[in-house]
Order: structure tokens, then C-alpha cells, then sequence
């Protein structure tokens, strides 16, 4: 039997929708006390300068002792649980002296500097929250920690950075992979697994090597077990011999966005926070990374010190998304892959300008 938290309730829409109309940072955390968002973690930042983090859920008020991750006994009816925490029983900052914070689906105990995080000891392990920290997560704590000054510039830098840790598992399988006493017939992908730095620039050429393997071998976050790290590295040899005829095509012909009569090479990767995901599994049919997940609908909203709002916008195909007919079907494509943004008109006065034709919805 399966006990789901929220399955019937519809309250996310009426939350999203008071979230989005909240004038104030204390009326928008009141809306949270709604609990009608079932998951999804929420992050907040105003003009004011306030931030914010909750690590939400409709959090089931579970007996502790028992291991909820595995299967329990069902003649056991302490084990229904029939109420919900609070919200304000769920971790959450707000306003740390650090001065910033970030969601990368991971631990929320690691979401800013040292020292202003919660901590999993005041948490109940009847909670489950994980454990996991993506390469996201351990790429932001290092380059936002280390920067006691960040520019607007450098904070969007550090949001599209490309690199992958020292100590995420495709790094470690690329090292592991290189140093292991395999054939010869390894001996050439062996030297460039070495070579790889961990960047996913686009005209680096060990990049597809790694990356490729360690998506056989773990899948497309690099935490399953998919495949044995050989022969998913001998996999990922053939596929990129077979379609580019080297083991060491550069990276930006393997990664590629394509859509209408856009094919452009991709900087960025699986789980990096220039988040690019390809079909590993129809690496052949698709003759590459096609991206399909990842950076999608980017917004960078700006207040000067008049409060007037500068917001500059990107999404990886066009507003039309469903319409291969319409000119917006692919219109943004070619932006969003050079890393660039469009400013987004606020008024009429400057939407007017601007409009290329006028029409009703639905006409």
C-alpha cells in the first residue's frame, strides 16, 4: 500500500499564485504557511535585498524510529500517519550574515557559508531529507565561499559555470579510468581521461570521453549504477569513433542544441551549473548530446537606486514552443547557446515600439 503526502490536493496553484502577488517579503513568507506546494524547494530575493530558502515539502508528522525508506509492516497502525509539519518546522534561512545562498537539489544543510547553515541535528531523520550533494552544489559552495565581494558580473559567471569538482563521481571515474591496468587498445582513451581538467568548454577535447562514460556508467546525474565504469568506457570509445572518428572530438560537437534550423555547440554538462543534459542512450541515433533538460526559462532581475527594475531574459527555444510554424518557435535558440540575454520591456510605452503585430489570444 502507498500513502501519498497531498495526492489529491490542488492548493499549489492557489500558493503559486498568492506567492506571486505578494508585495512584501513578510506577506510572501505568509503565503508559505499554505503548504499547498507538495515539493520544490523555494528560494527568494527582493529589491530590498532580502533572501531567502525554504526546503519545502508536505512533510508527513512521521513516527520516528522506523526506517521509512524501506518497506514497513502494514498490521502495524502506528505507521499511518495522518498529519502534516508545519512549515515552520522545515529547514529554511533567511537573510544568513553571508549574504547569499543557492538551490542545486541537494542537502539544505549546505546551501551557504560555513557557520549560518542549518544543521541536520535539529531535523528528525523521520524527515529523509537527503544526503546527496550534486556537483552543482559543491561548485557553488566553492566559488561563492571563497568570494567576499561578488560583482553582479561574477555572480552570473558563477551561475553558468561549466566545471566539475575534484570530488564528483565523473571525475573520479576519469581518474580511476586512467590510472587502472587495462589493454592497450586503452592506451589512447587512458591518456585523455589523464589529460581532462574537469572544464567543459567548447572547445575542449577530453571533455566527451569523460563525460560520456561516466553517463554510461551512473546515468545522467551520476548516481546510478547503470553499467560496469570499463565497459561503459569502452561504450562511450565506440560511439564517439563511430560518429566522429576520434576519441577526442571537441566537446561543443558532441554537445548540441538543436532546434528548428538551429544546430549550435553547448558549453556546460550533466549536473554542472551550466546545466546541459543530452540523450546518452541515443548517443548514435542522435549523433551526439542533443539537449533536452537543464538551463532552460533564465531571469535576471536588477533594481538601480531609483528602484526602477532592469530584467534581462533567455529561454533555450522561443515562446512558442509548441508551434514549429511560428518565427518564435526557435527564435531565442541562437542567444541562449552563445550565453547571451535579451532585456525584456516593463512598460507599454516600451512594449509598444516593439510589436510587430497586434492580436487577441485564441484569434
Amino acid at each position: 500500500a502507498i500513502r501519498f503526502s497531498g495526492l489529491q490536493a490542488v492548493g499549489a496553484l492557489d500558493q503559486w499564485y498568492a506567492m506571486s502577488k505578494a508585495k512584501s517579503f513578510d506577506e510572501w513568507k505568509s503565503v508559505l504557511s499554505q503548504n499547498g506546494v507538495l515539493s520544490f524547494n523555494i528560494v527568494y530575493a527582493d529589491k530590498d535585498g532580502n533572501i531567502g530558502s525554504l526546503y519545502n515539502a508536505k512533510m508527513p508528522k512521521r513516527e520516528e524510529g522506523p526506517k521509512w525508506q524501506d518497506v514497513l509492516p502494514g498490521d502495524d497502525s502506528s505507521l499511518i500517519w495522518e498529519s502534516f509539519r508545519t512549515v515552520d518546522e522545515l529547514p529554511q534561512i533567511y537573510n544568513p550574515e553571508s549574504g547569499w545562498l543557492f538551490s542545486a537539489n541537494s542537502s539544505p544543510f549546505f546551501i551557504t557559508e560555513d557557520g549560518h547553515n542549518n544543521s541536520r541535528e535539529n531535523f528528525p531523520d523521520s524527515y529523509g531529507i537527503e544526503k546527496r550533494m550534486t556537483n552543482r552544489a559543491r561548485q557553488s559552495l566553492e566559488l561563492l565561499s571563497g568570494d567576499k565581494a561578488i560583482s553582479a558580473q561574477e555572480l552570473l559567471d558563477y551561475r553558468a559555470n561549466g566545471d566539475y569538482h575534484p570530488d564528483v563521481h565523473v571525475r573520479v571515474n576519469a581518474r580511476e579510468l586512467a590510472s587502472a591496468e587495462l589493454g592497450p587498445e586503452f592506451k589512447e582513451a587512458q591518456e585523455i581521461l589523464a589529460g581532462w581538467d574537469g572544464t567543459t568548454e567548447i572547445d575542449n577535447r577530453q571533455a566527451a570521453l569523460a563525460i560520456l562514460a561516466g553517463m554510461h556508467a551512473k546515468g545522467y546525474e551520476f548516481i546510478d549504477d547503470k553499467m560496469d565504469p570499463v565497459d561503459a568506457l569502452k561504450l562511450a570509445m565506440s560511439q564517439l569513433t563511430e560518429i566522429y572518428g576520434r576519441l577526442d572530438p571537441e566537446w561543443g560537437e558532441v554537445n548540441r542544441l538543436r532546434r528548428g534550423d538551429v544546430d549550435m555547440p553547448l558549453r556546460g554538462g550533466p549536473d554542472t551549473l551550466r546545466a546541459i543534459y543530452g540523450h546518452y542512450e541515443m548517443f548514435i541515433e542522435k549523433k551526439g548530446l542533443t539537449a533536452v533538460a537543464g538551463d532552460t526559462h533564465i531571469m535576471i532581475a536588477d533594481w538601480d537606486k531609483d528602484g526602477n527594475l532592469k530584467l534581462d531574459t533567455i529561454h533555450q527555444y522561443g515562446a512558442a514552443t509548441q508551434d514549429e510554424t511560428s518565427v518564435h518557435f526557435d527564435d531565442q535558440a541562437v542567444l541562449f547557446a552563445k550565453e547571451e540575454f535579451k532585456n525584456m520591456p516593463m512598460t507599454l510605452e516600451q512594449v509598444l515600439p516593439l510589436a510587430k503585430r497586434d492580436y487577441r489570444p485564441g484569434q
